[in-house]
């Protein structure tokens, strides 16, 4: 037995995965930041949009919160090892397809799938200050 719990990688890939392509995008949205913004090397916390509704508190801790997990995404992105980080950023920042993504890195088809599966498992591990997308083995529960 380790000293971290047992990760079920399939499980935890499908779930950041899912993260990063369904959650992700929204956050963006509701933080006031836009695409292209993200994709810039220096994205800052200051706020980007006037918060309108009936409920001006919830709508800032709502967008300080949405805020702070964009900038916690593309944190954890660049902490992860280079091939990883790399094919995360192009496909989740630059919003590039696997396909365009194959062409522009020096890896096969199969080993590019190959990396973007443990690049997940990289990102949940990079992420996990923020939130914990691991799902773990009953095992070790």
């Amino acid at each position: 037995m380790g000293l971290l719990p047992a990760v079920n990688s399939n499980r935890t890939q499908d779930n950041v995965r899912n993260f990063l392509t369904d959650e992700f995008p929204r956050f963006i949205v509701k933080s006031g930041y836009s695409q292209l913004e993200v994709q810039s090397p220096r994205i800052s916390d200051l706020p980007k949009s006037q918060i309108v509704g009936n409920n001006v508190e919830d709508g800032m801790i709502d967008y300080f919160e949405s805020n702070r997990i964009v900038l916690a995404v593309v944190k954890a992105i660049d902490r992860c090892p280079k091939p990883y980080s790399k094919i995360l950023r192009m496909a989740y920042i630059e919003e590039m397809n696997d396909t365009d993504i194959i062409v522009t890195v020096p890896y096969e088809r199969s080993q590019f799938y190959r990396l973007k599966a443990k690049a997940f498992l990289w990102f949940a591990d990079t992420f996990e200050d923020t939130c914990d997308l691991h799902i773990y083995s009953k095992e070790s529960v």
